[in-house]
């Protein structure tokens, strides 16, 4: 991906399904990159090593922030992974709060309506229709949320 858009569109893909981007880039002279292909099996030719390595735009992040997302932050977990987490614990908090006031057969209801509400809340996060930041987010959020 040697242009900045292509590279933009392959993070929105990622973020659309929720899961991680990351991107590396090495720097590496002409000479060099020729020199290694030459030694390869499968060598390619030369002129494309060439014009690759001409439209190659470099990441920048001074041009996109994007660019300093992707190479600065490599293991960095998804944020829906991390509101999940949130999710599951406030959940988990919710049940074992009731579990003292309600019978067996009210407390797998209540763990079951909120298991799918939580289930619908990451759908629409994942779908761009909610936003909510792992970091700032309270546990009373959460359960309004849920509720």
């Amino acid at each position: 991906m040697y242009y900045r858009s292509m590279r933009y569109q392959v993070f929105q893909i990622a973020r659309r399904l929720g899961t991680g981007y990351f991107q590396t880039y090495l720097e590496v002279s002409l000479e060099s990159a020729k020199s290694r292909n030459s030694k390869r099996s499968n060598a390619v030719p030369e002129e494309v090593i060439s014009r690759m390595f001409y439209k190659l735009e470099k990441p920048d992040e001074r041009i996109s922030p994007l660019e300093a997302h992707g190479t600065k932050n490599p293991v960095e977990q998804s944020f829906v992974h991390k509101v999940d987490l949130l999710l599951r614990k406030v959940v988990g908090e919710m049940i074992k709060q009731q579990k003292e006031m309600l019978n067996s057969g009210e407390v797998k209801l209540l763990a079951e309506g909120l298991l799918s509400k939580r289930k619908l809340l990451l759908e629409d996060l994942r779908a761009g229709l909610v936003e909510i930041d792992p970091e700032r987010v309270t546990g009373e959020q959460i359960q309004t949320w849920l509720q």
